[in-house]
């Protein structure tokens, strides 16, 4: 397997990934990250964020899971958008 960080080119299959997840439970519902405007840009947005990073993990050129962290405060960070096959 293999982690790195997210790129523009992962973009389409990360919000794939993240819509399928949330379908999968029932959970395609306004309000939650299904809708999120940021959800189809997710590089372009976590490249902005001071202090903020998006990975991905492949198997076999496979996406597997994705996940990112941001900041809340100068000491807190929050574990963002996890989501694994």
């Amino acid at each position: 397997m293999n982690l790195r960080p997210m790129e523009v080119k992962d973009n389409p299959a990360v919000a794939q990934l993240i819509r399928a997840s949330l379908e999968e439970f029932g959970l395609d519902k306004p309000g939650t990250v299904y809708f999120d405007s940021h959800l189809d840009h997710l590089a372009d947005y976590y490249q902005q964020q001071e202090r903020a990073a998006y990975f991905i993990l492949e198997d076999e050129d496979q996406l597997v899971g994705c996940g990112g962290f941001a900041p809340v405060s100068d000491k807190i960070a929050e574990l963002q958008k996890l989501y694994v096959t």
